[in-house]
């Protein structure tokens, strides 16, 4: 898909944030559609009716989502796996230092950078 110009160039409200606070607020993981039509609505409803950039917004959560629950998910497999010791998942991390995921082996610091 190409996206309409705005939808490219947009500083989009970060998606992890959104994410860690619907997760709070439902008490679980939201499914892609309720992640995508919950941030849409905070952030997008104005533009619903301008239907191609609403949808290359769509787009990139989208895209958003599957990033994080990915991440989320390379997480747990980390730390079950009892292979690694202090396995973290940062918020302040992702923030700060585009470092989603840290972790130790045998007294190496290792760190995962992820993109969105």
């Amino acid at each position: 898909m190409t996206w309409h110009p705005r939808a490219r160039e947009e500083q989009m409200p970060i998606f992890v944030a959104f994410l860690y606070n619907l997760i709070l607020g439902l008490g679980t993981l939201p499914s892609k559609s309720e992640f995508i039509m919950n941030y849409m609505e905070a952030y997008y409803k104005d533009i619903k009716n301008e239907y191609f950039l609403y949808y290359a917004f769509v787009d990139r959560v989208s895209k958003a989502y599957d990033s994080l629950v990915r991440n989320m998910h390379f997480y747990f497999k980390l730390a079950e796996s009892q292979k690694f010791s202090d396995v973290l998942l940062s918020y302040a991390f992702d923030i700060e230092a585009k470092q989603y995921i840290k972790y130790t082996r045998q007294k190496i610091i290792c760190r995962v950078i992820t993109f969105l």
